[in-house]
C-alpha cells in the first residue's frame, strides 16, 4: 500500500509572513518617509538639517506675507507668470499697500485659499485683487501644485495625502537624493533671494546676465519651444475645458463679492514667437473660448476683465521677457497701468 502523506502542504506561517511583508514593502517606505522628512529638500519640514534645494514657493509666500507689516490692502494672485507685477506700481496707481502671491501652477480653487488664508489667517483688510488668468487653469489636466500639496499653510484647504503620503512623494525623494549629491561634492548650495519681502519675484541670476550681456532671450525660447507640448503643458485644440475649474473660478469671484472685494483679472500677454507656435497648433480659438468666459464671469459680477494675450494690446517690448511666458518688470508694469489706469480715484489714498 502507498503511503498517504498527510502532511501539510509547505505554505508560509502567518507570522513569518507578516514579516517578510514589513522587511520588502514597509520597511522602505518607512526609509524614504525618513530620508525626505530629515533631508527636507523643499524646507518645509523645519529639520535645518540640509540647505533646500529649492525653497517650497506656497510656504514661503505664505510667511511672508505672515510677516508684512502693515498688512497689504491688495494682493496679487496668479501663476509665476504675475511673479513680476510690482506691488510699489499697484500702491502707486490705487493707494492700496500690496503683496505679490504669484505661486507655480494655481488652480482656480488654489486662488480662494490664498485669499482666504490672507484674510482669515493673516487678518490682511483685502479691498483689492489683481489675478493673472493663465488659460492653463481650465485644462482639466492641471492638478494642484506638488509644492501646494507640500504646504502646511495650503494642504488644509483641499483633499490631499495624509502626512505620512506627503513624505513617500516620487518627486521629494529624487529632490533628497540631489541634496544629498550636493552635499558630497561639498558645494555651498546657497540660494539667493527668490523674493522681495513684498512677494516680488528676484530674477537674481538672470538679471545678472542681463546686466554682463550674457542673457540670450532668443535661445532660451527656441531650447524651450522645441517640442513643447511634450515639455510643458499647454493649450491644444483637444484640451478639455474642466467645468470643474469654472465653478471653481465662479465661487472665488462670489466669495470675494460677498466681502466687498473688488478683483481685477487679465489673461497675461506672451511672447509672439509663442502665439505663433499656439497659432501653429490650432489653440487659438481655445484661448477665445477661455477669454469669453472670463469676460462673462466679469459682466455677472461687475468685475473688470481685459484680455492681454497679445503683447501688442500693451505696446509691450518683445525683447523684455525671461522666456515665452514669464515677463520682465518693464511689461508687467504696462499690463498694471492698461488694468488699473481708470481705477476709481475715490479709491485711492485709503492705505494712507
Amino acid at each position: 500500500m502507498i503511503p498517504i502523506d498527510n502532511r501539510p502542504e509547505n505554505k508560509i506561517p502567518p507570522g513569518r509572513f507578516s514579516k517578510i511583508w514589513i522587511v520588502f514593502f514597509l520597511m522602505p517606505l518607512i526609509l524614504i518617509g525618513l530620508l525626505n522628512y530629515i533631508v527636507d529638500p523643499y524646507g518645509i519640514y523645519g529639520t535645518g538639517l540640509f540647505k533646500p534645494l529649492e525653497l517650497n514657493s506656497y510656504t514661503e509666500k505664505a510667511i511672508l506675507l505672515r510677516e508684512f507689516d502693515p498688512k497689504p490692502e491688495a494682493l496679487i494672485i496668479g501663476s509665476s507668470r504675475v511673479g513680476q507685477v510690482d506691488p510699489i506700481v499697484v500702491e502707486e496707481l490705487t493707494g492700496y499697500r500690496c503683496f505679490n502671491f504669484g505661486v507655480p501652477s494655481v488652480t482656480a480653487g488654489l486662488m480662494n485659499s490664498i485669499v482666504q488664508y490672507a484674510v482669515e489667517d493673516c487678518d490682511a483688510p483685502i479691498r483689492l485683487v489683481i489675478v493673472g488668468v493663465d488659460p492653463e487653469t481650465f485644462d482639466a489636466k492641471l492638478d494642484i501644485h506638488q509644492q501646494a500639496k507640500l504646504s502646511p499653510f495650503f494642504n488644509e484647504y483641499f483633499d490631499t495625502s495624509d502626512a505620512w503620503q506627503r513624505v513617500l512623494t516620487f518627486e521629494q525623494t529624487i529632490s533628497s537624493i540631489e541634496v544629498i549629491a550636493r552635499e558630497l561634492k561639498n558645494s555651498s548650495g546657497e540660494i539667493p533671494d527668490l523674493y522681495r519681502p513684498d512677494g516680488f519675484s528676484m530674477y537674481t541670476l538672470k538679471q545678472e546676465m542681463v546686466d554682463d550681456g550674457t542673457f540670450d532671450l532668443d535661445s532660451v525660447i527656441s531650447d524651450r519651444l522645441e517640442n513643447y507640448a511634450s515639455k510643458f503643458q499647454v493649450i491644444t485644440p483637444s484640451t478639455t475645458i474642466s467645468e470643474e475649474a469654472k465653478t471653481s473660478w465662479l465661487e472665488f469671484l462670489e466669495w470675494c463679492s460677498e466681502r466687498d472685494i473688488d478683483v481685477y483679472f487679465f489673461m497675461p500677454p506672451a511672447h509672439p514667437r509663442y502665439i505663433e507656435m499656439l497659432g501653429d497648433m490650432g489653440s487659438i480659438e481655445r484661448f477665445r473660448e477661455i477669454s469669453t468666459f472670463l469676460e462673462m464671469s466679469a459682466e455677472r459680477y461687475n468685475l473688470t476683465f481685459r484680455d492681454f494675450t497679445d503683447l501688442d494690446s500693451i505696446d509691450g517690448d518683445p525683447g523684455m521677457f525671461w522666456d515665452e511666458v514669464h515677463m520682465q518688470k518693464h511689461n508687467h508694469d504696462l499690463v498694471l497701468r492698461e488694468l488699473l489706469g481708470g481705477y476709481p480715484e475715490n479709491e485711492q489714498g485709503k492705505s494712507e
